[in-house]
């Protein structure tokens, strides 16, 4: 049964009041508070109830700060003390008991509640608090910075000290490049994870065969930081290649090709939503449909569902919309067990390996 008994914080020397705590849990995401009742900018004799520290943030796998939350009868002067403000969790987070269900705290001499603890999964989207009383409602979101690693297709983890907070992925066999979510680029072997010379804020990459090339600020560059090419579209908004070979895509899903030398168009790849190009291959994504470079459909009994691939020659994994991963080697199109809720993900050489949220 959920407990509905607060841990009180006592105030200080000073006299500071006390404030209600609520014991949660460690999953923390910015929350931007709202409250149903009159306009913030306009005086009100209406109730109100408010959360008053937020936006709210926190890592994955870690714990939200204090919560606040003060209830008024008329905009200004605060609840009865002991008013029961419940609070709901979004999906995911938990009290620090472990526990998920609404709970209910007594609001202090001020209308408030503060609520601490709350425990944060390892990643989670459009996560909101909610706030209810004497018929109000009040909500605020919670921004999460994911805490995700790397595993081997095994179900292992891939190198050592993965940096914290990656959030792409890309690789050869054991080569993996990963970015964070400001765009810096770490490479591992197999070994540790070290950060790649003057790969920061980019916006893509690629890391295959013979090599790796990046896109930064609309350009494509080498691994070794010179401007990939001559007669850059100028409009490319993602990579794939294989070492020298490289395919690029503009905002409206067409592509683009250079092994080194002149940029030209692939004909027929015009309005896709994802593409691949290494080793023997290479295949794009468009209508929710996988072909090949030649334009026919690849494979068979493909799920229908699907929002990206990745691919080594004949050999290409896709995800659907829930982070589902399935297999095709040309033939039949199959699930790959245990691979469920990935967040991104790669294929090639030795094999391949995705990133999962994991505490």
């Amino acid at each position: 049964m959920n407990s509905t008994q607060p841990d009180p914080i006592l105030g200080s020397a000073e006299g500071v009041q006390r404030r209600t705590i609520v014991a949660g849990a460690a999953w923390t995401i910015p929350v931007i508070a709202t409250a149903v009742g009159a306009p913030l900018a306009a005086a009100s004799d209406q109730p109100t109830l408010t959360f008053t520290n937020g936006p709210y943030s926190a890592n994955g796998c870690g714990t939200l700060g204090d919560v606040v939350i003060r209830a008024t009868t008329d905009g200004t002067t605060p609840v009865t003390s002991g008013t029961l403000i419940s609070v709901t969790l979004p999906a995911g987070f938990t009290w620090s008991d472990g526990l998920t269900g609404p709970r209910a705290f007594p609001a202090d001499g001020n209308g408030e509640v503060a609520v601490s603890g709350i425990r944060v999964p390892a990643t989670a989207t459009n996560a909101t608090l909610t706030a209810s009383t004497g018929g109000l409602t009040a909500a605020a979101p919670v921004s999460v910075t994911a805490n995700q690693s790397v595993f081997a297709a095994d179900g292992s983890p891939l190198g050592t000290g993965q940096p914290v907070g990656l959030v792409g992925l890309k690789g050869d066999g054991a080569n993996a490049w990963g970015v964070t979510s400001s765009g810096d680029l770490w490479l591992t072997n197999g070994g540790p994870w070290a950060p790649i010379a003057g790969g920061t804020g980019v916006s893509d990459y690629y890391v295959n065969g013979g090599g790796g090339a990046y896109l930064k600020d609309g350009v494509v560059y080498g691994a070794g930081g010179a401007v990939f090419g001559s007669g850059q579209p100028g409009t490319l908004v993602s990579i794939e290649g294989d070492g020298a070979n490289i395919w690029g895509a503009d905002a409206a899903g067409n592509l683009f090709l250079s092994g080194g030398g002149a940029w030209l168009p692939i004909a027929g790849a015009t309005g896709t939503s994802d593409y691949y190009v290494n080793g023997g291959g290479a295949t794009y994504l468009k209508n929710g449909v996988v072909y090949g470079a030649d334009g026919t459909v690849f494979g068979s009994g493909q799920p229908g569902t699907l929002v990206s691939i990745e691919g080594d020659g004949a050999n290409i994994w896709g995800a659907d919309a829930a982070g589902n991963l399935f297999l095709s080697g040309g033939g039949a199109w199959l699930p790959i067990a245990g691979a469920t809720g990935a967040s991104d993900y790669y294929v090639n050489g030795d094999g391949g390996a995705y990133l999962k949220g994991a505490c």
